[in-house]
């Protein structure tokens, strides 16, 4: 039931960017190192459309380094040992910039990771131990659709990746992505960032060009999550697993046929939850689990979506 309108504004938002690298490879193609260098600025122009006598400039920018290197100790053997470092920047959005102009305007991510590669005739394998620093966590707030900086955060695991060509036509990949730790930084008792999860793992089989035939067969799959990152009772979302089904196929030569079914075996999952206040028609004010449900259109008429309420334990 509106009741009154708060904001609105017309808002420009310039993002110039300028970027330089250079790649040179050591000793015999042993060593391989590289750095980049880049700049982002970002210029924010509001108008008030409820006040036009509220008008507002703001710009900010970061500079975003990369480096990386690579040692593969013996050319003829296929292992390879690297680094990588790298800063990303991330801005406030349209839509948060009026609701807040104290906000800051950008944040950066650093990335830190170090892992071996190793590609032996149908078989690869990677791996990675990752760092990432970020100035300001940016988090999605339900309530007003915007996104918002919300202080510094930690946070580390590792990642393994595996592909294998089974034969000429067929291939299987195969990677999980594992978050040891997420946090934000100087909070007693510690508050963990959440609306995120900590586990993924995905894995596929690929058919390329057999008789003009292509398709794939990918499952991918999350753990249950944090939705509230502090209190004394931690709220937990589901996880889910998915599975989707393509394919193509050559009809002529400027013709193809393509087919997919997403969620071929169709759980019902949870694209998105969240969990903050609100109240239903008749009822008080409490905190809730906000879902977007993932159903298909047969799945919509029979199935029913559980409401999530205040206590529920997953």
């Amino acid at each position: 039931m509106p009741t009154d309108q708060v904001t609105s504004a017309n808002v420009r938002i310039d993002n110039p960017g300028y970027y330089m690298q250079e790649n040179p490879t050591l000793a015999k193609g042993k060593v391989q190192l590289g750095g980049g260098l880049r700049y982002d600025d970002y210029s924010f122009q509001a108008i008030n459309r409820l006040d036009p006598s509220d008008r507002q400039n703001t710009r900010g920018g970061l500079w975003q380094p990369k480096a990386s290197f690579a040692f593969t100790p013996w050319l003829g053997k296929p292992l390879t040992f690297h680094a990588n470092y790298g800063r990303t920047v991330t801005s406030t959005g349209a839509r948060a910039f009026p609701v807040d102009r104290n906000s800051p305007i950008v944040a950066s991510t650093d990335f830190f990771s170090v892992g071996t590669s190793r590609n032996k005739g149908r078989f690869s394998v990677a791996t990675n131990f990752f760092h990432i620093k970020r100035s300001n966590e940016m988090v999605y707030v339900a309530d007003d659709g915007s996104n918002e900086l919300v202080g510094p955060s930690r946070g580390y695991g590792f990642e393994v990746k595996t592909s294998t060509q089974l034969t000429r036509f067929l291939s299987i990949n195969a990677s999980i992505t594992k978050v040891l730790n997420s946090y934000y930084v100087d909070t007693e008792p510690r508050v963990y960032v959440d609306r995120a999860p900590r586990f993924v793992a995905y894995t596929g089989i690929t058919l390329s060009e057999w008789h003009g035939w292509s398709g794939s067969i990918r499952f991918r799959a999350i753990n249950r999550f944090l939705v509230n990152g502090e209190g004394e009772f931690p709220r937990r979302a589901p996880g889910h697993s998915v599975t989707d089904f393509s394919m193509s196929r050559h009809l002529t030569r400027s013709i193809d046929l393509n087919f997919s079914i997403d969620n071929i075996f169709e759980r019902t999952y949870f694209e998105t939850v969240d969990s903050y206040t609100s109240a239903l028609r008749g009822q008080d004010p409490m905190e809730r689990f906000h879902v977007t449900p993932w159903l298909s259109n047969h799945l919509c008429r029979r199935t029913h979506v559980p409401s999530f309420q205040q206590g529920v334990k997953y």
